[in-house]
């Protein structure tokens, strides 16, 4: 048997926003998931597992990425988001088109 071992990161948090730098596809006790690796301009990690059904829930996690992002996790990465809210049953976020955007003081 091998163990697998992850380090635990903060989950995002409302108001900020975030580059996507690693989507990775899994299954756990509670069924598939997608597990979000996030960072910040100041280059802090920041993580949330997405459980992933058939149909999930507008204001859900897996929702919220996918409305914003589209059905397939294995594009996001890369991509810079804002999350609007984060409380459980209210997630938003927005995506943010970095093709028109400066990175602040370049």
């Amino acid at each position: 048997m091998k163990i697998n071992v992850y380090q635990k990161l903060p989950e995002p948090e409302s108001g900020k926003e975030y580059k996507i730098v690693k989507v990775e596809e899994g299954k756990g006790a509670f069924g598939e998931y997608v597990r979000v690796t996030l960072e910040d301009d100041d280059k802090n990690q920041y993580s949330t597992a997405l459980w992933v059904k058939d149909t999930v829930s507008a204001k859900s996690k897996a929702g919220a990425f996918a409305i914003a992002l589209g059905n397939d996790p294995q594009e996001w990465e890369g991509k810079r988001i804002k999350i609007i809210s984060w409380t459980p049953k209210n997630r938003q976020i927005q995506a943010i088109d970095t093709s028109t955007t400066t990175k602040k003081g370049k």
